[in-house]
């Protein structure tokens, strides 16, 4: 099945710390889910589904947590195209690799992109570089 980190149950103001949390400790849907998407980028029908899958089963449902709005789809997908690659390259490097520091800069790192995409006001794209407030 693909299920994933339960993004939609976690409290908005500790969004992006949950999530990494969950990341970090090798989420096994998660990884399951992964692997599984991953496995079918070579095949055309196979990628079909999986994506289709992963838009109603993830995708979606980030979305409709988000509350819906004009970006609340590209945000969704931001966020687990963020999960999924930090999730994918825990798979095939080992942890260890960045070190404790580097380790802590890239979980600090992803927490907080992941927190900006869901603080985000409604309506206002995500630009690099600038800060948003709700």
């Amino acid at each position: 099945s693909l299920d994933m980190v339960p993004l939609p149950s976690a409290e908005r103001e500790h969004f992006g710390r949950d999530a990494m949390a969950l990341l970090i400790d090798s989420h096994p849907p998660t990884v399951r889910s992964t692997a599984m998407l991953a496995h079918s980028i070579g095949d055309p029908h196979t990628r079909e589904i999986a994506f289709r899958l992963l838009e109603e089963r993830v995708i979606a449902k980030v979305a409709d947590w988000l509350g819906g709005d004009a970006h609340a789809h590209a945000r969704a997908e931001l966020t687990v195209m963020l999960s999924v690659g930090y999730t994918t390259l825990r798979i095939l490097t080992p942890v260890g690799q960045a070190g404790p520091d580097g380790q802590e800069f890239v979980a600090d790192w992803m927490a907080k992109a992941l927190q900006m995409l869901i603080n985000l006001p409604a309506n206002v794209p995500p630009v690099p570089g600038e800060a948003h407030t709700a």
